[in-house]
């Protein structure tokens, strides 16, 4: 805030040599003998009378500094505008996670069958010709006899089973006019190498209709389908056996359904099914129900099992624009792998887990006609090749939907020298519009580099209310951070600030539609001008090119001047102790580096004044300072070069607290200087 007093002390100052050439020029047109006595005279010019206003000083930086006249603060910004505004457009899509399924065919199912009929055993066939068996005889005494045959029980259109459950029921009844005795049944494999795969001992069948039932349980049994069922049992032997009919043991099997692993067999219709879920990536969208305007779904089914079936896909989520669910069957899917798309466009969207899309099928197995080699492990594949799911309408949940905002950068013209100046406080504040049916937040990620290359970065998070297209809501943010402060004291000069905004909380459940918006309008930074200079603080404004183009009157002026005294008042009316001087030289970069003049003398204090008394936030008196200066000669002559640069340099003190600056603060310089010249015939000539 100090650079601009220098300036124009710098502006009065340089006027010295114009007006010390004028002055002795037309001194010199008025003397007209040749013959002069040796006369000295003073000149006095007025070096400065200036008045200087805190807001004067600052006006310059109106892009950053907020100035009245009883406080001043720092308070600049960030725009972005129209151009940061940003629909949700196209951002409401998510694209299920693509996925393949593997469905075994399980457990395959045979069902029931009856054996082919098994020829009875007669009596007549075990007594031979030596007893006539008719029907009504008497016979005085039956002996007992051995009864071991084997009947053959082939199982139709079978070669091979590997059983998980099932068996065959025998049933037996005995019409013979004598018991049965120590009846036992073995089921005998003929295409496993004669291997008795079951025994049923029945014990005692009753004679004259006594029966028996049993089965043989196939379950873990790896059988072919050349079975055979031995018979090994006795009769009793009787006295006054009466016949009734044509007596006999009658069979009767019966394969019960079988639950096989693997089978070579015809093999019947086979029926299984699977529910899958296409999950989505993440959980920023989670629907209740929605409207699709684009999306589309590709399954590819490829068939392992080696016989033709049907296979009907369900998404029980989705309606089509007629209300009816999305199913689509593909019929006689063999070997070769079948691709079907589903086009969702317009389908309405209610899924039960509002992060899935639920996937069904249904798979039903053709009858083989021939034997085939089928396996329980067979499978099926599921290939779902899924497309983005844009949405034109979302009811549901939100939880931070990003919508990047593009980020701006904004420099800051702090004035050379404010290195050592510590913030005492400093605010953001943020304005937002919004227009989105949600509670959302924003992320500021604020990063800034100052002059020394010195860089600082700082992170905001904040929350702000829904809004809606048809009632944008107006907002102002103030976040607290401790970290402003300290980002602000590094005085960037240059600030990059790049906002994110997330749709949502992850809790409130709305409506959302794409026309919806957020508009980061700007991000403001400030600080009362309430700050601490931490050390002695050295401020130097850009150099002020001089000229003086009159050879003849540089010539006149240097042979004449004896001597020259500048006289410097300073009226104080800022809290802050300053000191001035001013440097000449030869370019504007050497001023301050290389000065061919610097007054006062580096090896001198420069003109300063201690800071104005200050009590309850404001300066409530003025202090003054009065100095004397004397230039050489050849110091005098520095001003007269025809082109030189002058520099003012401004010394602030470190302050022991805060102090703050109004408007209205002031500092008064008043500067004149006496030059004493010699009137000889140098200055007539």
């Amino acid at each position: 805030m100090m650079p601009v007093t220098p300036n124009r002390v710098s502006g009065r100052l340089g006027t010295i040599a114009a007006t010390l050439a004028t002055s002795l020029w037309l001194g010199a047109c008025a003397v007209q003998s040749p013959e002069v006595p040796r006369l000295e005279f003073t000149v006095s010019v007025s070096v400065a009378n200036d008045t200087t206003t805190i807001a004067e000083v600052a006006s310059d930086r109106s892009e950053f500094l907020e100035i009245n006249n009883d406080a001043l603060g720092i308070k600049f910004s960030t725009e972005f505008g129209a151009d940061s505004r940003q629909e949700v457009g196209d951002r409401l899509s998510v694209t299920p996670q693509s996925n393949s399924f593997s469905t075994q065919l399980g457990t395959i199912a045979l069902p029931g069958a009856d054996v082919p009929a098994i020829p009875p055993i007669t009596l007549q066939q075990l007594v031979g010709d030596a007893v006539e068996i008719t029907d009504g005889a008497t016979i005085p005494f039956l002996p007992a006899q051995s009864i071991s045959t084997d009947l053959e029980v082939p199982l139709e259109s079978v070669t091979s089973l590997v059983i998980e459950s099932g068996g065959i029921v025998l049933a037996v009844t005995n019409t013979f006019p004598v018991a049965l005795e120590n009846v036992v049944f073995s089921l005998v494999d003929n295409g496993n190498g004669g291997r008795v795969v079951d025994t049923i001992n029945m014990g005692t069948i009753a004679a004259n209709g006594g029966s028996a039932t049993d089965s043989f349980d196939l379950a873990g049994e790896s059988i072919s389908g050349d079975l055979e069922l031995g018979i090994s049992a006795g009769t009793a032997s009787g006295t006054g056996v009466v016949i009734q009919g044509d007596p006999g043991i009658e069979f009767s099997l019966e394969v019960l359904p079988l639950e096989v692993s693997e089978a070579t067999a015809v093999i019947s219709q086979q029926e299984f099914a699977a529910d899958q879920s296409l999950d989505f990536p993440d959980d920023r969208i989670q629907v209740t129900e929605a409207l699709i305007s684009e999306g589309g779904l590709t399954l590819r089914v490829t068939n392992e099992i080696p016989v033709i079936m049907e296979m009907e896909f369900t998404l029980s989520d989705l309606q089509d624009p007629t209300g009816t669910p999305q199913t689509f069957l593909i019929d006689s899917l063999g070997a070769e792998p079948r691709e079907i798309t589903f086009d969702l466009t317009n389908n309405r969207f209610a899924p039960v887990d509002p992060l899935a899309l639920q996937l069904s099928y249904a798979a039903r197995t053709f009858d083989s006609g021939d034997e085939v080699t089928i396996r329980s492990d067979g499978e099926i594949i599921v290939e779902a090749i899924t497309q983005a799911l844009t949405f034109s309408r979302v009811a549901g949940i939100l939880d931070n939907l990003e919508l990047e905002i593009p980020e701006q950068t904004q420099t800051v013209d702090f004035p050379q020298g404010l290195d050592n100046v510590a913030l005492a406080a400093t605010d953001l504040a943020v304005y937002v519009t919004s227009a989105v049916g949600f509670n959302s937040g924003i992320t500021l990620d604020i990063r800034g580099i100052n002059s020394s290359g010195q860089t600082g970065s700082l992170l905001i998070d904040e929350v702000f209310p829904a809004g809606s297209p048809d009632s944008p809501q107006s907002i102002i943010i103030r976040p607290e951070s401790e970290d402003l402060t300290a980002f602000l004291n590094l005085l960037p000069t240059s600030i990059t600030v790049t906002p994110s905004v997330f749709v949502g909380d992850g809790i409130s459940e709305e409506v959302i539609e794409p026309d919806h918006w957020v508009q980061v309008d700007s991000v403001q930074f400030g600080a009362p001008a309430a700050f601490q200079v931490r050390e002695a603080t050295q401020i130097q404004p850009d150099p002020v090119r001089r000229t003086f183009d009159d050879d003849t009157a540089r010539e006149r002026i240097s042979s004449n001047v004896r001597s020259a005294t500048v006289r410097t008042t300073i009226e104080n009316h800022i809290p802050l102790a300053v000191g001035v001087r001013l440097f000449v030289g030869a370019s504007a970069s050497t001023v301050y580096t290389n000065p061919t003049l610097v007054v006062p003398p580096l090896n001198e204090p420069a003109f300063g004044v201690d800071a104005a008394p200050y009590s309850g936030g404001s300066v409530s008196a003025s202090s003054f300072n009065t100095q004397n200066v004397t230039l050489e000669n050849d110091e005098i002559l520095k001003l007269l070069e025809p082109v030189y640069y002058t520099g003012i340099q401004i010394a602030i003190d470190g302050t022991d607290g805060d102090v703050a600056l109004a408007g209205s603060d002031f500092v008064i310089v008043q500067a004149g200087s006496q030059i004493i010249l010699e009137l000889n015939e140098d200055l007539v000539d």
